[in-house]
């Protein structure tokens, strides 16, 4: 079985020439990146469906990687001039003068390896994300950080369970998710892991709508099937399509302090 390396939905995507899957045939021919993301919520409360979150990827099939995101109604336009040579991807880059990022990539464990807003004016507003990761590509870690820390994550693996612990510096916010993995079922490594896993966390966002849109690593996470923070529990439901792609997630979020209000997410994924 031959290895092919390509910057495609995941970043950095392992395709095998025969790859099969344990349920079916094989499936290398099928498209696996994402077109959309939407993410909606509705609460019991009022019945009112809002728009939470938005992703349209904008993939380029003939040379087999992203032109450009938009997230959040923020565009991320990617320059691919220096991946060959450093390994980093540029975003939103025009002259080295006005504000743009960075995307360096870990090759040996075929990952994001950190994500920088840079402002050539004033460096001192640079922001940079970096991810840890195990030896078998699962994050361990996400740091933000500009003149100080901004928030740190830390993902600690336990058989079918894994603990996420944010600490938000700043305003003493720290919390710990539950998170309780489906038995069989596989997460597609072109899909952004931490979207689903650490969507709604109280302590903070990713501070950077592209972390959300991106996949992290080539692993093949096991879908999350509940969330348990205190009070607070998250129950997700998967619908796939004909050809056994995730379609739709519904989350349901329920807090015990206010048991009459129940609000669920509602993510749809078209390809």
């Amino acid at each position: 079985m031959r290895t092919r390396l390509f910057l495609t939905g995941g970043l950095i995507l392992l395709l095998f020439a025969c790859k099969k899957t344990e349920e079916g045939p094989a499936r290398i021919n099928l498209r696996q990146q994402a077109s959309r993301i939407l993410i909606t919520a509705t609460d019991s409360a009022s019945g009112t469906e809002v728009t939470e979150q938005t992703f349209r990827y904008f993939y380029n099939d003939s040379l087999e990687r992203y032109d450009s995101i938009i997230a959040n109604g923020s565009s991320f336009v990617f320059d691919y001039s220096l991946l060959n040579s450093a390994q980093i991807i540029r975003i939103n880059y025009s002259d080295g003068l006005t504000p743009y990022s960075e995307i360096r990539l870990n090759g040996a464990l075929s990952a994001l390896q950190s994500l920088t807003e840079i402002y050539p004016a004033d460096t001192t507003q640079n922001t940079h994300y970096t991810f840890s990761y195990n030896s078998d590509s699962r994050i361990s870690g996400l740091q933000a950080a500009g003149s100080s820390i901004l928030y740190q994550k830390s993902l600690d693996y336990k058989d079918d369970s894994l603990f996420i612990r944010t600490q938000r510096s700043g305003t003493a916010c720290s919390t710990t998710d539950t998170l309780i993995n489906t038995a069989r079922s596989y997460l597609n490594a072109q899909l952004p892991y931490l979207l689903f896993a650490d969507i709604r966390n109280t302590c903070s966002g990713f501070g950077n709508a592209l972390l959300g849109a991106l996949s992290s690593s080539n692993y093949s996470y096991k879908l999350p099937l509940k969330v348990v923070n205190g009070p607070i529990t998250k129950d997700y439901r998967y619908v796939f399509d004909s050809e056994r792609r995730i379609s739709q997630v519904y989350i349901t979020i329920r807090n015990s302090t206010t048991p009459a209000v129940v609000t669920i997410l509602r993510m749809d994924i078209s390809y």
